[in-house]
Protein backbone atom coordinates (compact mmCIF):
# COMPACT_ATOMS: atom_id res chain seq x y z
CA UNK A 1 0.00 0.00 0.00
CA UNK A 2 1.33 3.42 -0.99
CA UNK A 3 0.74 6.30 1.43
CA UNK A 4 0.14 9.63 -0.26
CA UNK A 5 1.32 12.97 1.14
CA UNK A 6 -2.25 13.77 2.12
CA UNK A 7 -2.62 10.48 4.02
CA UNK A 8 0.72 11.06 5.72
CA UNK A 9 -0.35 14.55 6.87
CA UNK A 10 -3.63 13.14 8.19
CA UNK A 11 -1.85 10.41 10.16
CA UNK A 12 -0.38 12.96 12.62
CA UNK A 13 -2.14 15.24 15.06
CA UNK A 14 -2.35 18.77 13.69
CA UNK A 15 -3.89 22.11 14.61
CA UNK A 16 -4.60 25.37 12.84
CA UNK A 17 -4.29 28.42 15.09
CA UNK A 18 -5.56 31.63 13.53
CA UNK A 19 -4.78 35.29 14.20
CA UNK A 20 -1.70 34.96 16.38
CA UNK A 21 -0.06 38.32 17.12
CA UNK A 22 3.73 38.20 16.67
CA UNK A 23 5.52 41.09 18.38
CA UNK A 24 8.90 39.48 19.08
CA UNK A 25 12.10 40.38 17.27
CA UNK A 26 15.27 38.38 16.87
CA UNK A 27 18.10 38.84 19.29
CA UNK A 28 21.46 39.70 17.85
CA UNK A 29 23.66 37.65 20.15
CA UNK A 30 24.04 36.16 23.62
CA UNK A 31 27.17 37.37 25.42
CA UNK A 32 29.03 36.33 28.57
CA UNK A 33 29.99 39.11 30.96
CA UNK A 34 31.84 39.69 34.21
CA UNK A 35 31.40 42.68 36.53
CA UNK A 36 33.32 43.82 39.60
CA UNK A 37 31.48 45.59 42.42
CA UNK A 38 33.63 47.60 44.81
CA UNK A 39 31.96 48.76 48.02
CA UNK A 40 33.41 50.04 51.28
CA UNK A 41 33.01 46.64 52.98
CA UNK A 42 34.43 44.46 50.23
CA UNK A 43 34.58 43.38 46.63
CA UNK A 44 32.33 41.13 44.57
CA UNK A 45 32.71 39.63 41.11
CA UNK A 46 29.59 38.77 39.14
CA UNK A 47 29.40 36.55 36.08
CA UNK A 48 26.44 36.00 33.77
CA UNK A 49 25.02 35.94 30.28
CA UNK A 50 22.79 38.42 28.53
CA UNK A 51 21.03 38.92 25.22
CA UNK A 52 21.97 41.82 23.01
CA UNK A 53 19.14 42.98 20.82
CA UNK A 54 15.38 42.99 20.91
CA UNK A 55 12.94 40.86 22.88
CA UNK A 56 12.18 37.37 21.58
CA UNK A 57 8.66 35.93 21.81
CA UNK A 58 8.29 32.42 23.26
CA UNK A 59 4.91 30.73 22.73
CA UNK A 60 3.82 27.69 24.74
CA UNK A 61 1.60 25.19 22.91
CA UNK A 62 -0.69 24.99 25.98
CA UNK A 63 -1.46 28.73 25.59
CA UNK A 64 -2.87 28.26 22.07
CA UNK A 65 -6.47 27.57 21.01
CA UNK A 66 -7.07 26.03 17.57
CA UNK A 67 -9.69 27.18 15.06
CA UNK A 68 -12.24 24.74 16.53
CA UNK A 69 -11.84 26.08 20.07
CA UNK A 70 -9.66 23.24 21.38
CA UNK A 71 -6.67 23.95 23.60
CA UNK A 72 -3.41 22.42 22.38
CA UNK A 73 -1.64 19.89 24.62
CA UNK A 74 1.17 21.04 26.91
CA UNK A 75 3.73 18.85 25.15
CA UNK A 76 4.12 17.61 21.58
CA UNK A 77 6.35 14.86 20.18
CA UNK A 78 8.61 16.25 17.41
CA UNK A 79 6.44 19.27 16.51
CA UNK A 80 6.70 21.32 13.32
CA UNK A 81 5.26 24.83 13.15
CA UNK A 82 4.43 26.39 9.77
CA UNK A 83 3.80 30.15 9.74
CA UNK A 84 1.50 31.92 7.25
CA UNK A 85 1.47 35.69 7.46
CA UNK A 86 -1.81 37.61 7.13
CA UNK A 87 -0.05 40.84 6.07
CA UNK A 88 2.72 42.10 3.82
CA UNK A 89 5.23 41.44 6.60
CA UNK A 90 6.37 37.95 7.50
CA UNK A 91 7.17 36.07 10.67
CA UNK A 92 9.40 33.07 11.20
CA UNK A 93 10.42 30.45 13.74
CA UNK A 94 13.75 31.01 15.50
CA UNK A 95 15.71 27.79 16.05
CA UNK A 96 14.05 24.42 16.49
CA UNK A 97 10.58 23.87 17.87
CA UNK A 98 10.68 22.43 21.38
CA UNK A 99 8.40 19.84 22.94
CA UNK A 100 6.55 22.50 24.96
CA UNK A 101 7.17 25.79 23.13
CA UNK A 102 8.78 27.64 20.22
CA UNK A 103 10.29 31.07 19.57
CA UNK A 104 8.82 33.25 16.84
CA UNK A 105 9.85 36.65 15.46
CA UNK A 106 8.30 39.18 13.11
CA UNK A 107 9.95 40.88 10.18
CA UNK A 108 12.12 43.68 11.57
CA UNK A 109 10.87 46.11 8.92
CA UNK A 110 7.32 45.90 10.35
CA UNK A 111 6.60 48.83 12.66
CA UNK A 112 4.12 46.89 14.80
CA UNK A 113 3.00 43.34 15.60
CA UNK A 114 2.28 41.02 12.66
CA UNK A 115 -0.77 38.74 12.57
CA UNK A 116 -0.18 35.16 11.41
CA UNK A 117 -1.87 31.79 11.19
CA UNK A 118 0.00 28.73 12.52
CA UNK A 119 -0.21 25.17 11.26
CA UNK A 120 1.23 22.92 13.98
CA UNK A 121 1.90 19.25 13.25
CA UNK A 122 3.01 16.62 15.77
CA UNK A 123 5.32 14.38 13.75
CA UNK A 124 5.93 11.84 16.53
CA UNK A 125 9.05 9.81 17.08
Amino acid sequence: MIISGYDKARSHRSWIVKNVSVWGLTKWETIDFAAVDLVATGKAVYYGTGDIGETVQRINYADLIDHRGNQLPTSLSAPVVIVKSRSNYGAYIIGDEGATDFVIARDESASEAVTVDLYIVEMGS
